[in-house]
């Protein structure tokens, strides 16, 4: 059976509200904030101060990681378990997958139509309906789902049982839930609060228990896999006092994974050796009436029961139909094991009316997914299969990358697509699909582009793309292939190249192994680094290849400009003495060498960059942080765990490191890196089995790509504020009289409330003015000496405090004033702010008598781009402002000129503006 993880967020729906809560319920006051200064001059600011003492929320890791959307969610049905996965009332049918409900419409049994579906917060496996309800057996726990708007299901109630929990019936008002030991009964007769009624222990059954509840009575029958494999009958007359009135062993050893069968006045129990049947015309009381296996058929693995016709799956071999009408002798009356009718893995999930419901573990063959098949078998000699419902999307996550196109964004997922026929051989493709992400809450799918090879990672810059497959070659090498796709319109993505790559015993896997920089493609391939040029036509060529020496394979890569080298961080696997991290000169894509190296203790699998510093993903040594200052491969520190790093993103000072526990499990850690010295566990979210993790740049979105879908999730861990930039008044500027002070507002991707402090100094003075969430503040400057003035602004989140990378001068004036026109005693002007600029900067200038202004922009060639001023203007304070949306990045100058009355140039200067774009 293949392994599953546990749960995925088991608490975060339930607990969400309380934190949100606590972040962003809190009621504030404004007060006014006096500090006295050296000079004895009262400096007054506006303070918004909560109630009560501010103090920094507490990021908790799992819990404050909430799911934003999951666009690409294609589930998957366990096939041992498949009955009671779906139930079919009103010509709808309720499919459990198992991260969540689907509602689909069988009103047109040939062509279902999935009205809605909803994620629970476990992992789903069974489920129940009372309309206008479902009740979900999750792994641990009772999920409640409303389905009053089919199209817009909403979980309305978890409530978590502490123990793995299998199987569900509903009687009464009362969920019976079955777990690996007890039964649990839960009150339900208001929906959104169930609440606990009582336990009963029967027995250890590691491989679960599966229950049935008697159709007129309160009785359950309770088929428990344990070491003797046992019929249990439990009173369920009083829930709150459930009783064991009888029990029977269930001879012939196999493994039960279907729930009792009462059908008249028989009970049947399948396990995969044997169907075992008894007679309950005394219900309390079943008796043994034989065990057997119907003769031609294969290891029972689901099974249902409808009139005197018996359904039953191998999980992989096909399903049959026997019959039951000889109590003693049941027998098959027909196999079905058409892998092209039938799919591969079977499992039923339900039998209602004529139509028996199929459940696949893929879609039409698909590895991951979910399809049911609707089977008429009003002959069950001649069943046909008239629809197919299916999961939204098909082939389960592989890597991903996100596409900034300017104010919106795109995630590129590559999915495996591979399929398997049932005698075994494999069709090996893939699809790229692009969703808009802009609002992370509502992606939208924007195409889908089917492609031939397994992917294994994908990259992508401006309007080109690239995807990197493999496929089985001749053994011990595999065939390595790269797509190039044309993105200009992500509705239409056109391939332009198929690149073969150097077959390998050694499959560069990770999803790291394609990375854009500037205008070329690094590709890495076994123990070799290639070099592309990216073309106009959308297109790459090679313009370099070479061996990287220590490398057992190549896993990761980024790149980084150091002057005019270039220079690639590489994960380089890992063995004997190879591997580990690898700095290489890639500034000749003809002549790449090795610059320093690093050989960490195991294998390593992915490289990030931030300032100076490399942080490393280590199978066997965690992550080693390197500083980088200096360009050598020399480690910092190690960041140890208990599983094997495989994907490390960094986003301002969290670092998340996705880290692979055994075959069925893997978990993201959080950690504060503000000091890299002393990185500080923040957290730890559990997730399913993902394969790629990359955080957006301000940290305020979470991409995840695990086998099943593709989600966005916004992480909460506490980020610094980022820098901010100072405005007003600018760098080296004239102020007289009150002086407005005005700042760019720092961001935080948690949305905290921030603290200014705005810091005034020269000598003999200093002081601060405490500013909560505005940007500006005014000064009364009446007792202020006049001169030359330092000013600054530093924000604090209470945790963190990030301070503008500006220092601005200003000149207070107090004499050579006009009192009376409040005008200037000098021709001035300033430079630019802010500057660097993008497209909008603003130039002050001064003016003490009536003048004529020439401002002109001109680029680096002398060619005029604009005219800012052009005329006769009065004294006084000026300011102009110049839009430079419409022309490239790059240095540009800016003449001033002022002639007064008389026709003399009283000021030439010329200011050098920087664009970026």
């Amino acid at each position: 059976m293949k392994g599953r993880s546990a749960m995925d967020h088991l608490f975060s729906t339930f607990r969400k509200g309380l934190i949100m809560q606590t972040l962003f319920m809190r009621l504030r006051t404004i007060r006014v904030e006096a500090k006295l200064c050296m000079s004895g001059v009262f400096i007054v600011g506006l303070c918004l101060l909560p109630d009560t003492v501010f103090s920094q929320p507490t990021y908790w890791g799992e819990q404050m990681l909430p799911t934003y959307s999951e666009p690409l969610t294609t589930g998957q049905t366990p096939i041992y378990t498949s009955i009671r996965t779906a139930e079919v009332r009103n010509n709808r049918m309720y499919k459990v997958d198992m991260y969540g409900v689907n509602i689909v419409d069988i009103s047109n049994p040939a062509l279902p139509q999935l009205l809605g579906r909803v994620r629970t917060p476990g992992v789903a496996l069974r489920l129940a309906v009372d309309s206008p309800y479902v009740y979900v057996a999750e792994r641990f726990g009772l999920s409640v789902v409303n389905f009053t708007s089919p199209t817009a299901p909403t979980v309305v109630n978890f409530t978590p049982i502490g123990r793995v929990v299998g199987d569900i019936v509903l009687r009464n008002n009362v969920a019976f839930l079955a777990t690996t030991s007890t039964i649990e009964a839960y009150d339900v007769s208001n929906p959104t609060s169930p609440s606990y009624l009582s336990s009963l222990f029967l027995d250890s059954a590691s491989l679960g228990i599966h229950i049935q509840k008697h159709p007129a009575l309160p009785i359950l029958y309770c088929a428990a896999n344990t070491s003797s494999r046992t019929l249990y009958v439990v009173n369920v007359a009083n829930p709150s006092a459930m009783q064991i009135t009888a029990t029977q062993d269930l001879p012939g050893g196999g493994t039960v994974y279907s729930p009792p069968m009462v059908e008249g006045n028989r009970l049947y129990v399948a396990h995969t050796l044997r169907l075992v049947a008894f007679n309950i015309s005394t219900p309390a009381q079943p008796a043994f009436v034989y065990s057997i296996l119907p003769s031609g058929s294969q290891s029972m693995y689901s099974a249902a029961m409808q009139d005197t016709f018996y359904y039953h799956t191998h999980w992989q071999r096909g399903w049959w139909v026997s019959s039951v009408a000889d109590s003693l002798n049941p027998r098959v009356l027909r196999s079905y094991q058409s892998p092209d009718t039938f799919g591969v893995d079977f499992g039923i999930s339900t039998v209602q009316g004529r139509y028996l419901y199929l459940a696949n573990e893929g879609r039409t063959n698909v590895d991951k997914g979910w399809s049911v098949r609707i089977i008429d078998v009003l002959n069950p000699m001649n069943a046909q299969v008239v629809g197919i419902a299916q999961s939204p999307s098909e082939g389960y996550g592989v890597a991903h990358c996100i596409l900034q196109r300017g104010n919106r964004k795109y995630a590129l997922v590559v999915q495996n697509n591979s399929r398997r026929s049932y005698s075994g051989s494999w069709t090996y493709g893939g699809l790229l699909r692009i969703v808009d992400v802009t609002d992370p809450h509502n992606p939208t799918m924007i195409s889908t582009t089917d492609f031939s090879g397994t992917p294994i990672a994908v990259a992508s810059k401006d309007s080109i793309a690239v995807v990197r497959v493999w496929l089985p070659g001749q053994i011990p090498n595999f065939d390595q292939r790269m797509h190039v796709f044309a993105i200009a319109n992500l509705a239409a993505p056109l391939q332009t190249q198929d690149i073969v790559l150097t077959p390998s015993s050694l499959v560069s896997t990770a999803p790291s192994v394609v990375r854009f920089f500037e205008d070329r493609l690094y590709v890495l391939d076994k123990q070799s680094l290639s070099v592309y040029r990216v073309n106009p036509d959308f297109t790459v060529t090679l313009l370099g290849s070479g061996g990287v020496p220590n490398a057992n394979p190549l896993l990761g890569i980024q790149v980084r400009r150091i002057g005019t080298s270039l220079f690639a961080y590489l994960a380089a696997g890992g063995g004997t003495s190879v591997g580990g991290f690898l700095i290489f000169n890639v500034t000749n894509p003809s002549g790449m060498f090795l610059w320093s190296a690093f050989d960490t203790p195991g294998v390593s699998w992915d490289v990030a960059l931030q300032g100076n510093y490399a942080y490393v993903a280590d199978g066997a040594g965690g992550v080693w942080i390197f500083d980088i200052s200096n360009n050598v491969a020399q480690p910092l520190t190690n960041i140890s765990l208990s599983g094997e790093a495989r994907v490390v993103a960094i986003a301002n000072n969290l670092l998340y490191v996705l880290n692979v526990q055994g075959t069925s499990n893997s978990n993201i850690q959080v950690f504060d890196v503000s000091n890299p010295n002393m990185p500080v566990n923040k957290g730890v979210s559990l997730n399913r089995f993902t394969n790629h993790l990359t955080v957006s740049e301000e940290g305020r979105e979470l991409y995840v790509t695990s086998e099943y879908d593709f989600r966005i999730r916004r992480p909460l861990f506490n980020y610094r504020p980022l820098p901010f930039r100072l405005s007003l008044p600018a760098d080296s500027s004239t102020v007289s009289g009150p002086i407005t002070f005005v700042w760019r507002r720092a961001f935080d991707a948690n949305d905290d409330t921030l603290t200014y402090r705005l810091r005034m100094w020269r000598s003999g003075f200093d002081s601060t003015i405490t500013v909560r969430s505005d940007t500006s503040a005014v000064l009364n400057t009446s007792a202020m000496a006049a001169g030359w003035y330092s000013w600054t602004v530093s924000a604090s989140d209470s945790e963190f405090v990030v301070a503008s990378p500006d220092t601005f001068d200003y000149r207070l004036v107090t004499t050579g004033v006009s009192q009376s026109d409040g005008v200037p005693t000098e021709f001035a002007v300033h430079q630019n702010y802010p500057n660097p600029f993008n497209p909008v900067t603003t130039i002050r200038f001064d003016l003490p008598e009536n003048s004529t202004v020439s401002f002109v922009v001109y680029d680096v060639l002398g060619r005029t781009v604009a005219e800012l001023v052009n005329g006769r203007m009065n004294a006084g304070y000026h300011q102009v402002e110049w839009n430079a949306s419409h022309v490239a990045s790059g240095v540009y100058l800016a003449r001033f000129t002022a002639i007064d009355a008389t026709g003399s140039v009283k000021l030439t200067r010329i200011i050098k503006l920087l664009l970026t774009k």
